[in-house]
């Protein structure tokens, strides 16, 4: 028994018109010719549950789906309607159950000042669902996109001044640190629940400080025994280096850019799935991206189909 779980950035995904970021809205047959491209790579996916980013309207995403066999959800912030909304949130497609009422997060655990910028809340909320993986066993799923690097000014820094670029920069990589960090007691505390899954865009390479926060360490040997197991039931996993050794892994890049390749969508797995712990409920079988898609232009690829490859992970039920 195997379910596979993935997670894709669709690329801006809007209806025809749509206007946001200043680039060209494109047209009913630009709005088709993409959708067609993306519903291709998804029935070559062949995905049980897909994490996708980048939805400007929902609607934009049932009908994307439309004959492929999932339910689609995207659901808005309390207070947002959608022809308010600014900027694209994440949503899940799935063709198993939820056991549960989706729920957003949105607000950070307490407000911060990150070099002279205030942050509230996430940029984009996290979504949180929980599915009948199998018949026998639920899993919580994050969704989510992190804060990218692009700079982030505030009031009327002088954009002529190199120093102040290199502080906006860094303010860029210092708030997505701060999301890290609440992202991490919502899913932590969630893997040490029970089966917990994160998928995403997240932004961010392996072996990154954002990566390797999410992931977790080794608790310190001098720590009590029960905080130490309180540590290890929060760590998550990197699967492709669960999957097995021979054919297990067909995993490249996810993006490209300025031509070099990146790994910055992720599926990462709790312990639960991991071959050496006795709470063992699944395990990775295999990890693969799909990418040939990618090359050329950024924005081009983004009006075709999008500039993202998927992360696709099969786990599989372990046999009684």
């Amino acid at each position: 028994m195997t379910a596979r779980l993935a997670t894709f950035n669709l690329a801006n995904l809007a209806r025809p018109g749509a206007e946001f970021y200043g680039i060209e809205p494109r047209s009913e047959p630009e709005v088709a010719s993409k959708r067609a491209a993306l519903q291709d790579i998804l029935r070559r996916m062949n995905a049980d549950v897909v994490g996708v980013q980048e939805i400007f309207h929902e609607e934009a995403l049932r009908e994307l789906v439309d004959g492929l066999g999932y339910a689609a959800h995207c659901p808005l912030p309390e207070g947002v309607t959608e022809p308010d909304a600014r900027s694209p949130r994440v949503g899940l497609l799935t063709r198993l159950p939820l056991v549960e009422a989706l729920r957003l997060h949105r607000d950070l655990p307490e407000p911060r000042d990150v070099l002279g910028a205030p942050l509230v809340e996430f940029r984009r909320p996290v979504l949180e669902a929980r599915v009948a993986l199998w018949p026998d066993l639920e899993v919580t799923v994050f969704v989510v996109h992190l804060k990218s690097p692009r700079p982030h000014f505030v009031g009327d820094e002088d954009l002529a001044d190199p120093a102040v670029w290199a502080l906006a920069e860094a303010r860029a990589h210092a708030m997505r640190g701060v999301e890290v960090a609440a992202l991490k007691a919502l899913v932590g505390a969630s893997a040490q629940r029970g089966p917990t899954v994160l998928m995403g865009d997240l932004n961010a390479q392996a072996f990154s400080p954002t990566l390797n926060a999410l992931l977790g360490r080794r608790p310190p040997d001098d720590l009590a025994d029960d905080v130490r197991a309180r540590f290890e039931a929060a760590r998550l996993y990197d699967p492709r280096r669960l999957a097995p050794g021979e054919g297990g892994v067909a995993f490249g890049e996810t993006y490209f850019y300025a031509g070099r390749p990146e790994v910055i969508d992720h599926v990462l797995v709790s312990h639960h799935f991991t071959p050496w712990t006795q709470a063992r409920v699944g395990r990775v079988v295999a990890v693969r991206s799909l990418s040939d898609h990618l090359g050329g232009d950024r924005g081009m690829l983004s009006r075709l189909a999008s500039d993202h490859a998927p992360a696709v992970v099969t786990l599989e039920r372990p046999s009684s």
